[in-house]
């Protein structure tokens, strides 16, 4: 039961994680891989690609429309986004990982050592990836998880005509503080909506969105994504993705840098198991490497805080402002930037 690495959670971070890592590995989640999405799946298409995930794309989507109450804007990508098939997506990660899989509810942490439904195991290099919860750093600090930097969205899937546009909806007819999407996503188009403080509502919200848009409420998923960084280490153990808070506050996007952060992790558990580096030595340089971004998640969260203050037609008037060609374009420039694969 003894392993060089435990990686809790199989979803974006744990697979990143893991498929960086040879040796004696085990990966736990309590689902199968691929399953109990809560994701919108989308990422830039040059994400899918660098981690050879091209299998899984549903559509491309070369344009951005935003709409607020008084105004609409539309821009082309830069670099095109895309949907994808949430369980191909992680086929394609997991067939680079070549360690063992156990299907387990985990149950806490002791030491070295995760405790699960399975048995216990153990290891040297564990690593949290179980999503905001964060069931390995809460059992360490029971406190760790904020639940009021918590956005919670749903979404579900349609048929209705298709176009090649990814839409967002700042608009208070809909959701306060918050925000709705539409993502075309191969035969169907995704219709979601989330917020960062009415959660009662969203469901409600979700329906009257729909309606808007002459559709009615199918099967629904989603969850929640934390808003504000996280310590990137606890005790021992390393986290990764949205155990740590890493998804982009007012965006909500956190594919990429689950990835990102994720293999950078792996990597440092790697020099860690090849005796290259000592496990407090690994712990520091991860979280430094981590820690570098907060410049972008402070900027971001900046612009939640104000946008969730602001007016529809202040919004409106935010967003015509950055419709000008060059302005856009140095946003997208920075926003990609901030964690480039």
């Amino acid at each position: 039961m003894r392993y060089d690495a435990i990686v809790a959670g199989a979803s974006f971070a744990g697979l990143a994680v893991a498929r960086e890592l040879r040796g004696n590995v085990l990966l736990i989640d309590k689902g199968d891989i691929g399953s109990f999405c809560t994701s919108t799946c989308t990422t830039l298409c040059s994400v899918v690609r660098k981690v050879e995930c091209e299998d899984s794309i549903l559509s491309v989507l070369k344009r951005v429309r935003f709409h607020a109450a008084s105004s609409c804007i539309e821009y082309e990508a830069l670099d095109p986004f895309c949907t994808f098939d949430y369980r191909e997506f992680c086929y394609g990660l997991r067939n680079y990982f070549n360690g063992e899989f156990l299907k387990a509810n985990i149950k806490g942490i002791e030491g070295d050592t995760v405790l699960t439904d399975k048995g216990d195991f153990s290891a040297e290099c564990i690593v949290d990836c179980t999503g905001w919860r964060a069931k390995l750093a809460t059992a360490l600090e029971p406190g760790f998880v904020d639940e009021k930097a918590l956005f919670f969205g749903l979404e579900t899937e349609m048929d209705c005509e298709k176009d090649d546009v990814l839409q967002f909806f700042w608009d208070s007819r809909f959701v306060d503080f918050g925000y709705a999407w539409k993502f075309p996503a191969g035969k169907k188009t995704r219709f979601g909506l989330g917020s960062y403080r009415n959660r009662k509502d969203v469901k409600n919200n979700l329906t009257k969105f729909l309606s808007f848009h002459g559709q009615e409420k199918d099967e629904i998923y989603g969850g929640f994504i934390p808003f504000k960084i996280r310590k990137p280490v606890v005790g021992r153990i390393f986290l990764v993705g949205d155990s740590a808070g890493q998804a982009w506050p007012l965006t909500g996007e956190g594919v990429r840098q689950a990835i990102y952060f994720g293999r950078k992790c792996g990597q440092i558990i790697q020099d860690i198991i090849d005796k290259e580096k000592d496990l407090a030595t690994g712990l520091k340089e991860y979280a430094d490497f981590v820690n570098k971004h907060h410049c972008y998640y402070s900027f971001l969260f900046g612009f939640q805080r104000l946008f969730s203050k602001t007016p529809d037609w202040g919004v409106g008037l935010v967003a015509k402002l950055f419709e000008r060609g060059q302005l856009i374009h140095f946003v997208q420039r920075k926003y990609k930037k901030g964690v480039e694969l």
